[in-house]
């Protein structure tokens, strides 16, 4: 599949997924996916189940904005966040949908380390002491991200970052969740 292609292969197998996932009978016809007419069970017990597209480049954060319920994008920096909120919700305005109903779930960079002390100079954005991380997710939130996603510590590797094993790293993110509380970002 060349990669010019790929973006409206991403269209229409949403598009073929939701055909899917709606009322009965199914049917799609595109230029990559066909669905016969036919009676989709179990369906799914919600009536719209949301679609998140991971998104980076400027062409595929205006996709999401268009065709998605959200966007997964690389959260590196303040800045990158900032700039893929701002091209998803002009995209998603672009199409007629409300910025308002729509996710912004900001995925951290691996390996970003989870410390048990502050890091001083070159931390990387939502990587540090609990109390750093939790004070980034401040500023996630306020530059439109709705969620942030972390790979669990421990979930592959045998030791976490840092030399850390995998017990310490989860105490020290677990650290971090009661501080993101104490600051009013993470729901209790």
């Amino acid at each position: 599949m060349p990669r010019s292609r790929r973006g409206t292969r991403t269209e229409e197998f949403i598009t073929a997924t939701r055909a899917a996932w709606g009322p009965d009978p199914v049917r799609h016809e595109g230029e990559f996916y066909r669905i016969a007419r036919s009676q989709v069970n179990p369906e799914p017990v919600r009536a719209r189940l949301p679609v998140l597209l991971a998104a980076s480049g400027p062409a595929a954060v205006k996709r999401a904005g268009r065709i998605a319920d959200g966007v997964i994008p690389i959260a590196g920096s303040p800045r990158a966040l900032r700039d893929v909120v701002t091209t998803f919700h002009d995209a998603a305005r672009k199409a007629g949908r409300d910025p308002r109903d729509l996710a912004v779930v900001g995925q951290v960079p691996w390996p970003t380390p989870v410390t048990r002390e502050p890091i001083g100079e070159g931390r990387p954005f939502l990587g540090g002491s609990p109390r750093q991380i939790a004070e980034d997710l401040v500023v996630a939130r306020e530059c439109g991200a709705t969620g942030v996603r972390r790979r669990r510590p421990g979930a592959r590797a045998r030791r976490g970052p840092a030399g850390l094993g995998r017990r310490p790293v989860a105490r020290a993110a677990r650290r971090g969740d009661r501080e993101a509380r104490r600051l009013g970002v993470l729901a209790s």
